[in-house]
């Protein structure tokens, strides 16, 4: 796979405590989220939007589509959002 031997040959930082998702990916980042809640996903995502950060990153934690349906499912029934 062409991104594992890219991140290989660049030795990448690992984070596993990521400052409440705020940390930025200058280097290829592996940031661990097993079972973290939404809103450090959302911060992580937050502050790396860009063409330059997002190839820097591999995110290892939930399923983006279950988080997806399960805010779906709470918009349909009528709950907080």
């Amino acid at each position: 796979m062409e991104v594992r031997k890219s991140v290989q040959k660049q030795q990448p930082s690992v984070s596993l405590c990521v400052q409440e998702g705020k940390r930025l990916a200058t280097k290829p980042t592996l940031f661990y989220l097993m079972h973290c809640g939404k809103a450090l996903y959302n911060n992580l995502l937050w502050k790396n939007w860009s063409a330059q950060c997002l190839p820097l990153m591999i995110v290892i934690g939930n399923s983006f589509s279950g988080m997806r349906e399960r805010f779906v499912q709470r918009v349909i029934v009528g709950g907080d959002v």
